[in-house]
């Protein structure tokens, strides 16, 4: 568990230092504006890498074989209120 904190922790890390908004002093939505495609995002790392990277303010494209649980995931997105979301099967 703690590898998949810290693979995730890396991967936020690496996407906020990437933005030249966020490395100018702007902490607002870092990824807004950026399309995001997750594979596998239904579960497990791929859906908590989905989550944060909306919550950066990115569109993810929520991808995975389940319909179901990849409209939770576009659900949680759109509750977040920062990114915005949609799912392809």
């Amino acid at each position: 568990m703690r590898l998949i904190h810290l693979v995730l922790s890396l991967f936020a890390a690496a996407i906020v230092s990437g933005s030249s908004a966020y490395a100018q002093g702007d902490t607002g939505d870092p990824m807004k504006g950026k399309v995001v495609m997750v594979t596998g995002s239904t579960d497990g790392l791929g859906r908590e890498v989905a989550l944060r990277v909306a919550a950066l303010g990115a569109h993810v494209i929520v991808h995975g074989r389940n319909q179901e649980r990849g409209k939770g995931v576009v659900a949680e997105i759109e509750k977040l209120g920062k990114g915005g979301a949609r799912f392809y099967a």
